[in-house]
């Protein structure tokens, strides 16, 4: 989807501050104005921009995806819980055992909701996740930017690149366009846009790390 999207925000307040405190230093005649390079501000202004105009451009095609997956749970797989109640000295001072008997038989049905986050790589509705958001999904909804929620079908899924396609039938969709990641190089810099903690179209940036992993 975790402390790296609040890491990767506090990397663009960082840049952000510098550039502020940039412009107050060049204005008020400190030392740090005098080491800063001529132009090196109007870079770091050009270079925020971008970022606002990438993610302007490309915002309409990241979704948010929620799965359902009906489960059955067998009580004997659970712990009871009047032995776990008279092996911990507190709980027995404060709870008294519920003298419920635990049967053997399956439970009934439960559903189980997970999140994540993908995006439209091309207008006919085909979608690009990772494997992990979709794996053993009973159901698969697609949300898009307009709050307009389809159900989608899996097309195909890599569990080893942690890869998953989806695709719902919605004509004209904006989509990116996938890019040419052997061209990337160590330092970088990249932009990331998703759902974590189910908190949609959040944005975040860093540098990547190492390739050919």
């Amino acid at each position: 989807m975790e402390t790296r999207p609040f890491c990767l925000f506090f990397l663009f307040f960082l840049i952000t501050t510098l550039i502020l405190h940039a412009s107050g230093a060049s204005s008020s005649g400190s030392a740090f104005g005098a080491a800063t390079p001529a132009g090196s501000e109007e870079q770091l202004f050009v270079l925020q921009n971008h970022f606002a105009n990438i993610i302007e451009g490309s915002k309409d095609a990241v979704v948010f995806i929620t799965t359902t997956n009906k489960t059955k749970t067998k009580p004997d797989d659970l712990e009871n819980e009047d032995d776990l109640i008279l092996r911990n000295p507190i709980l027995k001072e404060w709870f008294k055992p519920s003298n419920i008997p635990i049967t053997g038989e399956l439970l009934e049905n439960e559903s189980q909701h997970s999140f994540g986050s993908g995006f439209i790589y091309n207008k006919d509705g085909y979608i690009l996740t990772n494997n992990h958001v979709i794996k053993n999904a009973a159901t698969v909804t697609v949300t898009l930017i307009n709050k307009k929620e389809y159900k989608a079908r899996i097309i195909g899924t890599d569990s080893q690149a942690d890869i998953g396609i989806l695709k719902i039938d919605v004509p004209n969709l904006p989509f990116l366009k996938l890019g040419d990641s052997d061209r990337e190089k160590p330092g970088h810099w990249v932009l990331a846009m998703g759902s974590p903690y189910i908190y949609t179209q959040t944005i975040t940036c860093g540098i990547i790390s190492a390739t050919g992993i």
